[in-house]
C-alpha cells in the first residue's frame, strides 16, 4: 500500500493524524517509564 508521496499527497497527510497520535502515546509511555 505504500507508494510515493508525490502519487498520494492526500493520503499523506491523512497518515500523518494517527502517526502524531501515536508519537504522542509514545512519548507518555516513555516518560512514565522513565519516572
Amino acid at each position: 500500500m505504500k507508494k510515493s508521496p508525490r502519487s498520494a499527497p492526500s493520503s499523506e497527510s491523512e497518515d500523518t493524524r494517527p502517526f502524531i497520535r501515536f508519537n504522542i502515546e509514545y512519548v507518555l509511555t516513555t516518560f512514565t517509564v522513565l519516572l
